[in-house]
């Protein structure tokens, strides 16, 4: 789960690789009096759910906590800054891509004394997503949220019937694949799938896929290759360190999409990168793509599109399934802070049911807790949007996959960037060729 998918800046990626070489500082002894934490967050779309959290737990313990936002790249810039600098908030929104690194730079809080101290047992939320963030016997966050996929498509270009049932394969595309060429339309109106058309004059796509997904591609080809029966690493575990990139499955995934990028069928990759898939969708530049839970609120009727939106179960694979990433988020307290108790405290109140309910009215995300998550279709369908594909999804644990969490994640990132958005999804390169050399330079990183 990211909240925006731009790629990482090259200032991102050298800042953390400052702090993954030592870079890390204690926390002084915290002054008497009020407390107020500081607290970063990237989504504003998330800023008043937790905005209200952090109302009802000023009432409860009289802490205050200040929550700032800022989008994504600027908040993972400014954060490493603060830190190589020995400064920063009590408190970060996490990811569980790039934990590992501050874990190993030394800037997490190990919560587990405090958690024990307190009386607080994380096992007791329900929570099932809580054990991305432990390692060891450490714990690093308590999960906040889940996540899935969905396919999102705009109702002036296809039905529900159209996209109800869907199956995919890496042969002949499945009934998918059927879609996405009867949905590209050229500039003659002549469609994909009929006599006549022009693949180099389209003026509404089949489908588009995320730019800048790194190495997980959860809103763009990691359904595909799941679906293959494929997972990143050997053992299916966190913290693995043998990489399986180099799959003939997963070199059939990428070659069945350069096909349908080189038909004229899937947006260029290029393009996507340009101007982000949220505007591409809104200027029916393509009928269909991939997204996340998280986007939900984008493309409601309350955003005031020109374009009407619905959402859809992500197509079933050869194994069988539709599977997709489930992710969470999870609030971490950083070692720089001088209050790393009462920010604990914070951790337990965000992953409860006091905080949950209130997001879960926002419906903006689905907490982790599950009977809180449940209430967001209640009140997503007094909004008129049906978001069943992720409730469905959430509720089958045999379709979902947790996010590889490994080691040298901005490393592995940028090398996943190179090989597949600058490289097989532009038309360019063997794949099996391309993914073998990105196999043996990630694994590398683990030697």
């Amino acid at each position: 789960m990211k909240r925006s998918r731009k790629r990482w800046p090259a200032a991102v990626i050298a800042a953390l690789a400052v702090l993954a070489a030592g870079c890390s500082s204690s926390s002084s002894s915290a002054s008497s009096g009020p407390v107020t934490l500081h607290d970063w967050l990237w989504d504003p779309t998330q800023l008043s759910s937790y905005q209200a959290c952090a109302n009802a737990f000023h009432a409860k313990t009289g802490i205050t906590v200040d929550i700032s936002q800022s989008g994504w790249a600027d908040y993972w810039t400014n954060l490493t800054t603060q830190l190589a600098a020995g400064r920063g908030p009590d408190i970060i929104t996490d990811h569980v891509g790039y934990y590992p690194q501050l874990v190993s730079a030394g800037q997490l809080v190990n919560l587990a004394p405090y958690f024990k101290k307190d009386g607080y047992s994380p096992a007791s939320t329900g929570i099932t997503t809580n054990g991305l963030w432990t390692r060891g016997s450490a714990i690093y966050g308590i999960s906040q949220d889940r996540d899935a996929v969905a396919l999102l498509y705009n109702t002036r270009d296809t039905s529900a019937t159209s996209v109800t049932g869907l199956t995919w394969n890496p042969a002949t595309g499945g009934t998918f694949g059927a879609l996405i060429r009867h949905l590209t339309v050229d500039r003659n109106g002549i469609r994909g799938d009929q006599p006549g058309f022009s693949k180099n004059d389209v003026k509404t796509y089949g489908f588009a896929m995320e730019s800048g997904d790194g190495i997980a591609g959860q809103s763009s080809w990691a359904t595909f290759a799941l679906d293959m029966g494929w997972y990143w690493t050997t053992p299916q575990a966190p913290f693995a360190t043998t990489y399986n990139m180099a799959s003939p499955q997963l070199a059939q995934v990428f070659s069945w999409l350069q096909k349908q990028y080189d038909a004229g069928f899937i947006a260029p990759e290029a393009r996507i990168a340009s101007l982000g898939i949220t505007p591409v969708m809104d200027q029916n530049v393509a009928a269909t793509t991939f997204q996340g839970a998280w986007t939900i609120s984008s493309y409601a009727p309350s955003a005031d599109k020109n374009q009407i939106y619905a959402w859809a179960q992500l197509p079933v694979g050869p194994n069988g399934r539709s599977m997709t990433i489930s992710n969470s988020l999870a609030q971490s307290v950083l070692t720089v802070s001088h209050y790393p108790a009462q920010a604990a405290k914070w951790v337990e109140f965000v992953g409860s049911t006091a905080c949950q309910n209130l997001v879960a009215a926002k419906a903006v995300v689905f907490p982790s807790i599950p009977s809180e998550a449940a209430k967001v279709l209640a009140v997503d369908q007094a909004k008129g949007i049906n978001v069943t594909p992720f409730t469905t999804e959430l509720a089958n644990q045999s379709d979902l996959v947790f996010w590889p969490i490994t080691s040298d994640g901005t490393q592995i990132n940028t090398l996943a960037t190179e090989a597949v958005d600058d490289t097989l999804t532009r038309g360019q390169g063997n794949p099996s060729t391309v993914l073998t050399n990105l196999n043996n330079s990630i694994n590398a990183l683990f030697k």
